[in-house]
């Protein structure tokens, strides 16, 4: 992508330091007037009038076109450009053990070990009510790749993005914290009748979408079954 880029940035700087060139050059054809033999001066004064005349005329018209469609090509590169870096200016790609230890220092009460003390990626870390219900939704530490707090993280927090990215990943911003994720997911478990669909689809296999408000901006909540797979904004912030 950044090659693409800078090679249509180079051939719009190209573009400038040689068309104008070439365009004189051609322009220079249509003033010369060759000399008509059997013509007497007055009729070479005239015919030199007209193509002088129609040389204006096209040159007229052709460097505004030739401009503006440069011009172009030129803001397009650069907001490609600016458009695309922004991502990794802004949200820089860490290692996944940042977040991996984040999320096991934060939750440190409710995390559970194996016989290696390896972090078990099922390890409970909140439970959600279900409004209305006797039932309850989980979020699990999780992994990267596949679901609960530590995927959120690397996908959606500019802190602790990882680098992987879908067509469009929306990100937090910045001073996003453990408490504010878990408050976004309850207010979207909150929001409308998510609850009632989530309780239909605790037993699903598959994820499920459930869209809900928090303090103003709308938020996705992704769950399988009873478990919270990912949890975002999609109405801001967003990079391609």
């Amino acid at each position: 992508m950044k090659r693409l880029i800078a090679s249509l940035l180079m051939l719009s700087l190209f573009s400038l330091a040689v068309v104008p060139g070439f365009a004189m050059e051609e322009s220079s054809k249509y003033i010369a007037v060759q000399p008509q033999v059997n013509q007497d001066k007055e009729s070479e004064q005239q015919e030199k009038e007209i193509k002088d005349g129609e040389t204006h005329l096209e040159a007229e018209e052709v460097q505004p076109l030739f401009w503006g469609a440069l011009v172009r090509i030129v803001i397009e590169g650069v907001k490609l450009y600016f458009y695309y870096e922004r991502g990794q200016e802004v949200y820089e790609a860490v290692a996944e053990s940042k977040a991996e230890n984040a999320v096991e220092s934060y939750y440190e009460d409710e995390i559970e070990y194996d016989f290696f003390g390896n972090v078990k990626e099922s390890s409970v870390i909140r439970v959600f009510d279900l409004p209305g219900y006797s039932e309850n939704v989980y979020l699990t530490y999780g992994d990267a790749d596949s679901d609960g707090m530590v995927h959120i993280l690397t996908r959606h927090h500019p802190e602790y993005w990882a680098g992987e990215t879908k067509h469009r990943n929306s990100f937090f911003n910045p001073d996003t914290t453990f408490s504010d994720i878990e408050d976004i997911i309850e207010s979207v478990i909150d929001y409308s009748r998510n609850a009632d669909w989530m309780y239909d689809n605790l037993d699903s296999w598959g994820t499920k979408a459930y869209d809900g408000y928090h303090n103003g901006e709308i938020y996705r909540v992704i769950m399988s079954g009873e478990n919270v797979v990912s949890v975002f904004p999609i109405s801001y912030n967003q990079a391609e």
